[in-house]
């Protein structure tokens, strides 16, 4: 017989036992108020199957024995809780009530979770600018690209503790912008990212943060501990796989006809070069020397339609298996119809070259000798790349060895 699990929307003070089938999605340590050296308590919060979360809290009485031993984005069985009321402000989910654990809940973790995570609540740019009246008790997720920022600066807290504050502007792909604070250790976390000079679009998910609106103008900011920030740039293989979520059907799978009746064709900014110096035109700042990096563009083809999809430096790379500046020196001549023949252009955010994903997603439309053809093209112009792929352009100023291109419009 199949065990039963109750939902979080049901959650009362009424019993204890309580049993419960959900995903961590977000997990931090709390310091001690009066020793930020010790474990305060761990904050958590759950989601269920039907996408309704709460907040749920390890007292520092039993910390010792879950330290180290749940993780987000993993799903697990918990039983047994204390609820009380949920006095938190600012509030991380709807929910009036918080699960407590005690010596008696319990923990198992589930190895093939049995519905997909829907990781992040988010809110769009625009419908925080447009809002007539923000809610500053609730806490959001937000993604975008991370334009500009300003210097650091150093300041003190209420409380003596010295600490970080950095500003940065963010933009969606409808151009709306909005300036974010960010303080103490995701100062340091993102910092980086300015300083080593990709070419790459900094993308940032920011969870659990909160809004507010001075003199007319809307901000966002981190809040203490729960709030944290996701750098695409940071994210290691293997610890998170698009293939992985291709299999367990957590994310949908489009055909390019599909796509290519809904998508939206969003302009893209680019780097602009003064004499003998590089403009960087989201943060205004200039540099002597450049690093010669892939930007390429390729056509895939999947038997209901054709697509050109725009691939980056570390993408490029994972197919070419060379990096750009090691085939700077072929000679190589891309006429502009080459890759100016198609408006629409997609960056590519994940290679995937399994097999079975690509078998398993080719059109229904497609039979079984088609498929195999097919995946033979792509075999074949994946070869043709590793040789034929050309380095990333030089910006305007800075001639690159022998390579040549035949480009009259500015991308």
């Amino acid at each position: 017989m199949a065990e039963t699990f109750d939902y979080l929307l049901d959650v009362n003070p009424k019993k204890l036992a309580w049993n419960f089938n959900v995903y961590v999605v977000r997990i931090s340590e709390v310091p001690n108020k009066y020793n930020e050296k010790e474990i305060g308590s761990i904050e958590m919060i759950l989601q269920d199957s039907k996408g309704d979360r709460i907040h749920a809290s390890i007292p520092k009485s039993v910390v010792a024995r879950w330290k180290g031993n749940i993780f987000e984005f993993q799903m697990y069985v918990m039983s047994n809780f204390i609820v009380v009321g949920n006095k938190t402000k600012p509030k991380t989910t709807n929910s009036n009530w918080i699960l407590m654990f005690s010596q008696r809940t319990t923990v198992t973790h589930i190895n093939n979770p049995s519905y997909p995570l829907e990781a992040f609540h988010f809110r769009s740019i625009s419908d925080l600018l447009n809002a007539e009246r923000l809610d500053d008790t609730y806490l959001f997720d937000v993604i975008a690209e991370v334009v500009r920022k300003e210097d650091p600066r150093d300041l003190a807290t209420s409380t003596g503790k010295e600490t970080k504050r950095m500003v940065v502007v963010l933009e969606d792909l409808e151009n709306n912008r909005i300036e974010c604070t960010l303080f103490g250790e995701m100062v340091d976390q993102i910092r980086p990212h300015f300083e080593e000079g990709s070419v790459e679009p900094l993308i940032v998910v920011l969870q659990y943060f909160k809004t507010s609106r001075w003199n007319g103008k809307t901000t966002v900011q981190n809040h203490f501990y729960i709030s944290k920030i996701h750098i695409e740039r940071d994210l290691k293989e293997g610890a998170w796989s698009a293939a992985d979520e291709l299999k367990h059907g957590s994310v949908g799978v489009k055909t390019i006809e599909e796509s290519l009746n809904v998508a939206k064709k969003v302009p893209k900014k680019v780097e602009t070069s003064t004499i003998e110096r590089y403009e960087y035109k989201g943060c205004g700042h200039t540099a002597g020397t450049a690093s010669i990096r892939y930007k390429v563009k390729v056509i895939v083809y999947d038997g209901t339609g054709s697509m050109t999809l725009l691939l980056w430096d570390r993408k490029a790379i994972q197919l070419c298996e060379k990096r750009a500046d090691q085939i700077k020196e072929e000679e190589i001549n891309i006429k502009s119809a080459n890759i100016e023949q198609y408006d629409q252009v997609y960056t590519v955010s994940k290679v995937c070259d399994d097999e079975d994903i690509i078998e398993k997603n080719l059109p229904k439309e497609s039979n079984t000798n088609s498929s195999v053809n097919l995946i033979d093209v792509v075999e074949e112009v994946v070869s043709s790349l590793k040789y034929k792929t050309p380095a990333k352009r030089a910006l305007n100023g800075v001639k690159s060895s022998t390579t040549t291109i035949n480009e009259n419009d500015e991308e």
